[in-house]
């Protein structure tokens, strides 16, 4: 499911400027997080403690997010290596919250997840 995002919005973009499509994706997550929350009853917990580690965290989503898709909305940007450079967040992901949960294992995680990319990598160019 997650694979096709790439490739949708590469169609959405060929029409629809890449801010705009960012801008109309983010206010359907917003939309689709409330009925999520409306429906499950989990009301209350709406009260955030940590709301300025949230507000950093959404921001660099957004700059990533904002990054993807003017990949993908360039003339030769393929959907595939978009996809796959988006990916490259698992590496990252892996070692830094490794350090900073000091998590057993980050040699053997961190080795896991080169597989992993290098295995996406090749099947974006092939």
């Amino acid at each position: 499911i997650w694979g096709t995002q790439g490739v949708i919005f590469r169609y959405i973009m060929s029409e629809i400027p890449p801010f705009t499509t960012l801008t109309y994706f983010n206010l359907f997550c917003l939309f689709n997080t409330f009925l999520i929350i409306i429906f499950t009853k989990k009301i209350h917990e709406l009260k955030i403690k940590k709301m300025n580690l949230i507000f950093i965290s959404s921001i660099l989503s957004s700059c990533s997010l904002i990054f993807i898709f003017l990949a993908l909305a360039h003339p030769l940007g393929l959907a595939a290596l978009a996809v796959a450079l988006r990916r490259t967040s698992t590496l990252v992901s892996t070692i830094i919250g490794g350090r900073f949960f000091k998590e057993n294992n980050l040699k053997q995680k961190i080795f896991a997840c080169l597989i992993m990319l290098i295995g996406v990598f090749i099947i974006s160019i092939g």
